[in-house]
């Protein structure tokens, strides 16, 4: 089971970032231009088809009722992940901040 935990992590991040790209702010924020409606859906896809192969390699490794439970978990975990990386990010953002501000 440990051995199915990092490449389904991985997966979950990929499609995380996909949905996240797939958004106009953080487009932008990444590529100085928002995305066009075609590469919306591209991501919005790509994203959703990464999260349907994280869940069948999951249930295909521990059989649908585990799986389908390890899966989620993992989903869980990840988004946990996710989110502390943000807060981290915008702490780190406001610390600059005040530095800059006191000199």
């Amino acid at each position: 089971m440990s051995q199915l935990l990092l490449p389904l992590t991985l997966i979950n991040l990929c499609a995380f970032a996909c949905f996240a790209l797939s958004s106009f702010g953080i487009y932008r924020e990444w590529f100085g231009r928002a995305p066009g409606t075609r590469t919306s859906l591209i991501l919005k896809l790509s994203g959703a088809l990464l999260l349907f192969a994280s869940a069948l390699l999951s249930a295909n490794h521990q059989h649908w009722g585990l799986g389908i439970l390890l899966w989620l978990g993992n989903l869980t975990m990840t988004a946990l992940f996710i989110a502390l990386l943000q807060s981290l990010k915008e702490l780190r953002g406001q610390t600059q901040k005040r530095r800059q501000q006191s000199r």
